[in-house]
């Protein structure tokens, strides 16, 4: 299972229709997984600076279950960053990618926990 969020403090008209979609195959490809399990979140007009002032930026993760090598990683970063400045229009130098491993016993879908073994569930 992979998770993106991205949060921009650009406003929504400037968040392309296929956005998510699109972001949804790349992850998808980057990970090696099926896209039923990529789960994208944008939070456009955030109220977020970097350096101090309010030009565009770009605060994203990507939580992920997927094994990557540390190529892989920095492929599917290089990615990420040149599809949200492309589409965001924000300068690469004004996003900030966060990749967080996620224990894949740790994340599931709620109809999914049956099989695992967890105390109180």
């Amino acid at each position: 299972m992979s998770v993106v969020t991205v949060y921009t403090n650009q406003p929504l008209a400037k968040v392309p229709r296929e956005f998510q979609g699109a972001l949804t195959s790349l992850v998808q490809k980057g990970v090696q997984a099926s896209r039923e399990v990529v789960m994208v979140r944008v939070c456009s007009d955030e109220n977020m600076t970097m350096g101090g002032n309010f030009h565009p930026c770009v605060f994203a993760t990507l939580e992920t279950s997927a094994k990557l090598s540390t190529a892989m990683c920095g492929e599917v970063l290089s990615q990420l960053e040149d599809f949200l400045h492309t589409k965001l229009q924000v300068p690469t130098n004004r996003i900030l990618i966060r990749l967080i491993p996620v224990e894949s016993h740790l994340s599931c879908f709620p109809s999914q926990q049956q099989h695992l073994n967890i105390v109180g569930s």
